[in-house]
């Protein structure tokens, strides 16, 4: 009877000490779950929208007649490396029918860690350009420019873009001025 006794006692220890366990374990889970939950700052994609001016850069004193109103977005790929597109409206100041429309494809590189944004960030981007209304002009386009991130998820772009189709038949210095938005 006393050995009987001597084993459920044992028993008795393994079982409060499995049930410690289990409940340390439960307790560690349930705060790496909270953790888990907690809103974090890392995005994945940024959108614009915004408004620009520029001109043929052969023609300085032309700098400021074309205006344009313009959407983008980017998805990111691999760290600052960026995949997007943006398009645009383009018109004279001086001619509102004199309109055209602008798409641009291509990458972008932002010196940015995603995990831990900086309030401003610096960007270069380059890509395939197409130029339309009656007929269409293949251009390519390079550029760069500043996010500054007041918000976390909203912020205001300042962009350069020069466009070219390297035959002299297309070519424009843009400034932009975009709000952004990241996910």
């Amino acid at each position: 009877a006393d050995r009987l006794d001597s084993t459920f006692a044992k028993r008795g220890a393994s079982i409060e000490r499995m049930q410690r366990l289990l409940l340390i374990f439960w307790a560690a889970a349930l705060l790496c779950a909270g953790a888990l939950a907690q809103p974090s700052d890392a995005y994945n994609a940024v959108g614009t929208i915004g408004f620009g001016f520029g001109g043929r850069s052969d023609r300085a004193t032309d700098f400021g007649k074309l205006m344009s109103f313009a959407g983008a977005g980017e998805g990111y790929v691999w760290k600052g490396l960026a995949l997007g597109g943006d398009g645009q409206l383009v018109w004279n100041r001086d001619d509102s029918e004199s309109y055209f429309g602008l798409l641009s494809l291509g990458p972008s590189y932002h010196f940015d860690d995603r995990t831990n944004p900086r309030r401003f960030v610096p960007f270069v981007t380059g890509g395939y350009g197409l130029a339309f209304r009656d007929s269409t002009v293949s251009l390519y386009q390079l550029g760069g420019g500043v996010t500054w991130w007041p918000k976390a998820r909203v912020g205001l772009r300042f962009e350069y873009r020069y466009f070219d189709n390297s035959r002299g038949e297309f070519q424009m210095n843009q400034l932009r001025f975009s709000v952004a938005f990241r996910d």
